[in-house]
C-alpha cells in the first residue's frame, strides 16, 4: 500500500497489549471478515448498477413525456457495461485508501471518459435512432447520483464493518501519535482496524 493511500477506520482499542520483539501488540486478534472485500466490491458495483438504470430510466421517462417513446439502441447497454469495467481498471472497486476528493475526481473522469466514447460512437456509426437527451440525460444523472449513492452504501458498509482492510501500524512517539489520529478522523477512505 503506498503512503499516499493509506488511512483508516479504528474500530478497537485495547488496553491490553503484549510485547513482540519489543513492539507493542493487541492482546486480542483484530475481528475482521474475510469476505469483506467481496461483499464491499459486490455492493459498490451493483448500487453503481442501479444508479446507471435509475438514471436510464429517469431519462427515458422525460424524452417520451417530451417527444414521444423512441427506441434505444442496445450502445447504451454497451456503454453502462463499458463504464462500469472503466471503474474497475481505475480501482473504484472496492476503492480503499481513496481519499473522498480523489474518488469523486476519479469517478467523474470515468464517467466522462464513457459518456464522451459513447457520443463518438453515435457519431461514427450514424445511430439516428439514439435520443440525444437520453445519452446526456442518463450520464448527467449519473455523475451526480452516483456519488451520492457509492457515499451512502460506503457509509452503510463501514458502520456494518464490511468496507476495509487492516492497517498494521509501527511507529513511536509524536509522528506515531498523529498517523493514528489521522487514520481515526478519515474512516472513509476505507482501511479497518488498526493494530499497534
Amino acid at each position: 500500500m503506498s503512503a499516499t493511500r493509506t488511512s483508516a477506520l479504528v474500530f478497537t482499542e485495547s488496553p491490553r497489549y503484549d510485547r513482540w520483539l519489543g513492539l507493542r501488540v493487541a492482546a486480542q486478534p483484530v475481528a475482521w471478515r474475510r469476505l469483506t472485500s467481496v461483499v464491499a466490491t459486490t455492493s459498490l458495483v451493483l448500487i453503481d448498477l442501479l444508479v446507471f438504470l435509475a438514471a436510464f430510466g429517469l431519462a427515458s421517462h422525460v424524452r417520451d413525456s417530451l417527444v414521444g417513446p423512441m427506441h434505444q439502441p442496445i450502445l447504451i447497454w454497451v456503454a453502462a457495461g463499458a463504464w462500469l469495467l472503466a471503474r474497475a481498471c481505475a480501482g473504484l472497486y472496492p476503492g480503499y485508501g481513496l481519499a473522498a476528493p480523489e474518488e469523486l475526481r476519479t469517478s467523474v473522469i470515468t464517467t466522462v471518459a464513457v459518456a464522451l466514447g459513447e457520443v463518438a460512437a453515435f457519431f461514427v456509426l450514424k445511430e439516428s435512432a439514439a435520443s440525444r437527451l437520453v445519452v446526456v440525460g442518463t450520464w448527467g444523472l449519473v455523475v451526480i447520483l452516483g456519488g451520492i449513492a457509492r457515499d451512502g452504501v460506503k457509509g452503510l458498509l463501514i458502520r456494518c464493518r464490511l468496507y476495509g482492510c487492516p492497517v498494521l501500524v509501527i511507529g513511536a512517539g509524536k509522528r506515531g501519535a498523529l498517523a493514528i489520529r489521522e487514520m481515526k478522523a478519515n474512516h472513509r477512505a476505507g482501511s479497518g482496524s488498526t493494530v499497534l
